[in-house]
């Protein structure tokens, strides 16, 4: 019996997938079964007798008979991590449990070794804790949920997200992020989730924690278990928000810039017309004043002089249309900007009604601009001109100067290089523009006051001044809660 249970002890541990090893207390092999050899490549006849210096490295073998000689000291089992190079060439990390062998008589024997290669276990914690700080670092909102849809992970971008702890949402339902609107939209998900498919959502909406709804992207993909079985969906929220508003900027700047584009159209046509224009209007009225010399009645002499002012009128109106695309050469010169707005607030002055109060508020430090000193006090008046008509009734009007520095988003909005600039701006508290008016307030010929009372050319005018000048102008206005107009003219200290 005492063989046949020795041969079935050496029988289990042959068999164990384990290495097993006893070394005296020498520190020579005594016992190795058939894991021990095949991981060393060595027989039986090679392994047995062999020592801890044969088997490692020196660094390894003295660590491997430190170990042996604290069983032995102890007289009680211990663990270790150790690392190995084995015949392989490849290193390996064992976790490696010593512990006491006594002979019957119960006098120690050796040491007995089990080792275990843990070196895929590790390597698959660590890609474990690798995708663990990737998902938490992440700044997409990562989460996982079971098939029940109660919550099971929560990184800290969908904390900052949706407003909800890990703390809060563990075990919660994923509901609590659905607008009613958009459970439909979860159920379609869902079914294709079930037959194991990701899903994507380009654009989507999700409830945060303070009731707000924020613009996702939304990407779901199934989970399985080691047998192919779905054990739940992991969920990749971003945040569309800054992205949408940049498209709405970039849409809003395409629209200004097709505007642009629109009016320097208009101005060419306009100018081009114009040119025509006069020249028949040059030959009525050269006719008309030979026609006039010729004439002897008082009553056929004044129908002439009539023909002669409407010749006149009419081309007083084709040099402003000509001049929306520079018919004539801007006199670009250094002026004071103050002195030109205020040699303009003295006309505007003496032409408003009394029911409009008229204001002057200089920056004394503005700087001076590069500007046609004509064009610019014709500018201010035909703001102030405008500003009138939209107070009927009266109310206030201030003409401004300050100086500005314009850069970033500013100067792309405005549509100038970023640098320094003087704004003059004229302010009126009426009754403001519509949205639809604003967007064609500069175009030629548009006008709000009816037919005959007014060429619509006024603002137009401002406009191709501005533009002639390198400058821009900027609109704030609503109905009912008056106009201001800016003009961006570029400071002559930031001319090159």
């Amino acid at each position: 019996h005492l063989r046949q249970s020795q041969t079935l002890l050496q029988t289990v541990i042959d068999n164990l997938p384990v290495p097993v090893t006893v070394a005296d207390l020498d520190g020579a092999a005594i016992l190795a079964n058939r894991a021990s050899l095949a991981i060393t490549c060595l027989t039986a006849r090679a392994y047995l007798g062999s020592t801890y210096e044969d088997l490692l490295t020196s660094e390894q073998a003295a660590q491997a008979r430190s170990d042996a000689e604290a069983v032995l000291e102890r007289w009680e089992p211990i663990e270790t991590t150790s690392h190995v190079t084995l015949p392989d060439g490849q290193e390996h990390t064992l976790r490696v449990a010593r512990f006491p062998v006594s002979t019957p008589s119960g006098d120690p024997a050796g040491v007995g070794c089990i080792s275990v290669d843990v070196t895929e276990e590790l390597a698959r914690v660590r890609r474990i804790a690798q995708l663990a700080a990737i998902v938490e670092g992440s700044a997409d909102a990562i989460f996982a949920v079971g098939t029940d849809l109660r919550v099971e992970t929560w990184n800290q971008a969908a904390e900052v997200l949706f407003g909800w702890t890990e703390e809060e949402m563990r075990g919660q339902l994923t509901d609590v992020l659905i607008p009613e609107d958009r459970l439909g939209e979860r159920n379609e998900a869902i079914a294709q989730l079930a037959q194991g498919k990701r899903c994507q959502i380009p654009r989507t909406k999700r409830s945060r924690k303070d009731g707000s709804e924020v613009d996702v992207w939304l990407s779901l993909s199934p989970i399985t278990g080691a047998g192919g079985e779905i054990t739940g969906f992991a969920a990749m929220s971003r945040d569309l928000t800054q992205q949408l508003e940049a498209e709405d900027e970039r849409a809003a700047l395409a629209e200004r810039a097709e505007r642009a584009r629109h009016l320097e159209h208009l101005s060419e046509m306009a100018a081009g017309v114009a040119h025509d224009f006069n020249n028949f209007l040059n030959l009525i009225l050269n006719n008309a004043q030979l026609l006039r010399e010729g004439l002897d009645e008082p009553e056929q002499r004044t129908l002439a002089d009539q023909i002669i002012e409407s010749a006149r009128r009419g081309a007083r109106l084709g040099a402003q249309l000509m001049e929306l695309n520079g018919g004539r050469p801007r006199q670009l010169v250094e002026i004071d900007t103050n002195a030109c707005v205020t040699a303009a607030h003295r006309l505007i002055a003496q032409s408003m009604p009394d029911s409009i109060q008229v204001r002057l508020e200089l920056d004394p430090g503005a700087w001076p601009v590069r500007a046609d000193p004509t064009e610019l006090e014709s500018a201010v008046v035909n703001l102030a001109v405008n500003a009138s008509h939209a107070m009927p009734d009266g109310g206030n009007l201030t003409i401004c100067t300050a100086n500005a520095r314009i850069e970033g988003e500013a100067a792309v909005g405005l549509g100038v290089s970023p640098g320094d600039y003087v704004q003059v701006e004229v302010c009126d508290d009426g009754i403001g523009m519509t949205p639809e008016v604003r967007e064609r307030a500069f175009e030629p010929f548009f006008s709000t006051k009816g037919v005959g009372r007014g060429a619509g050319l006024g603002l137009a005018r401002v406009l191709s001044f501005v533009r002639h000048s390198r400058g821009a102008v900027d609109v704030h206005t609503d109905p009912g809660a008056g106009t201001r107009v800016a003009m961006y003219l570029q400071a002559k200290r930031d001319l090159r």
